[in-house]
């Protein structure tokens, strides 16, 4: 499950195996033309390396946001299991220390900020879960809220205070729902999804949010993917569908970094791709502006300044990786 979100993301599955189809990178999704004399130029490239550090250990299928400054990790699977451990890293330097445990052991969940505290909502382990948990000071984690229905491999975007939950799987069906909450504990349905999707890519800009591929049924393999860009407008609740990828993708990243939208890695056509993707927030079209070191896949994402930090996820064939690659503009 992909938990992507203008701060973070998560890639999600709410079982225990994973199987993918590919393993090779591409460049599949390709956007408009140069600008003509009379558009405005396009914002420079961020510059991509890897980072000097490293997560602690391999880990993928977890979520990441920022809080004061230091980056916080939780979830996701490692060493082969799900894990409660939340992490908190000093971006300068990489050093990390334990910050909590989870009172809910999850992976492929969605992350957002409420009170300054991260918040997961729902995620998978051995079934998937409608739990929503906060990462008290002290490292306490406390369940504060449920979701309305179970779910995971969801994303979320915040917009202002609100943190907007987007996609999963409640391990039956998707989810069409799109919930809005700004205290973790009450709940309303903004809008649904003209594209049901679990996995998808999924960033906020302005009063629209931007949920970008994702997979259509309850498996992972390819050719469940679907190439749907779509825009929620937070203040109407209206979903439209803005166009169609040329090649389908999901379990990817998306970030708003420097006001524009950058989709990262993931699936593309079926194949672990190591595409850095910018997107046009008006035709919903993805040019390629970078490539990651290789390709990875169910990782997470946040921003910290004027960086974006990838952090973690799988290569193939679905193997964790411990690498943080930064993304500068």
């Amino acid at each position: 499950m992909l938990a992507l979100m203008a701060f973070a993301v998560v890639g999600c599955s709410s079982g225990g195996g994973h199987t993918k189809a590919g393993a090779s990178s591409t460049s599949a999704t390709s956007g408009t033309g140069p600008g003509s004399a009379s558009s405005p130029a396009p914002a420079p490239a961020p510059q991509i390396a890897l980072a000097p550090w490293s997560l602690p250990a391999p880990l993928a299928r977890e979520v990441a946001a920022t809080v004061g400054g230091q980056i916080v990790v939780l979830g996701g699977i490692r060493g082969g299991s799900t894990t409660s451990i939340a992490d908190a890293i000093i971006p300068a330097t990489g050093q990390a220390r334990r910050d909590g445990v989870l009172a809910t052991p999850v992976h492929d969940s969605a992350v957002g900020l409420i009170n300054g505290r991260p918040v997961l909502f729902g995620g998978g382990a051995a079934a998937t879960t409608d739990a929503v948990q906060m990462l008290q000071l002290g490292g306490v984690t406390k369940v504060i809220g449920h979701l309305p229905q179970r779910r995971a491999d969801d994303s979320a975007a915040q917009v202002g205070a609100t943190v907007y939950v987007i996609g999963g799987y409640d391990g039956s069906v998707l989810t069409p729902d799109v919930l809005a909450t700004s205290d973790g504990v009450q709940f309303r349905v903004v809008g649904r999804l003209q594209q049901p999707v679990r996995y998808p890519a999924v960033a906020a800009s302005g009063d629209s949010i931007y949920v970008v591929g994702g997979a259509t049924s309850g498996g992972e393999s390819a050719g469940v993917d679907t190439d749907v860009v779509q825009q929620i407008d937070v203040r109407t609740g209206r979903v439209s569908v803005l166009t169609h990828l040329p090649a389908t993708l999901s379990h990817a990243l998306a970030v708003n970094l420097g006001g524009q939208i950058y989709v990262i890695g993931g699936h593309v056509g079926g194949r672990w791709s190591d595409q850095v993707a910018r997107l046009d927030t008006k035709t919903g079209a993805l040019t390629v502006v970078g490539h990651l070191p290789r390709p990875v896949s169910d990782g997470a994402v946040t921003v910290v300044g004027n960086t974006a930090y990838v952090l973690g996820g799988e290569r193939a064939p679905s193997t964790p990786v411990a690498d943080v690659v930064q993304l500068t503009v």
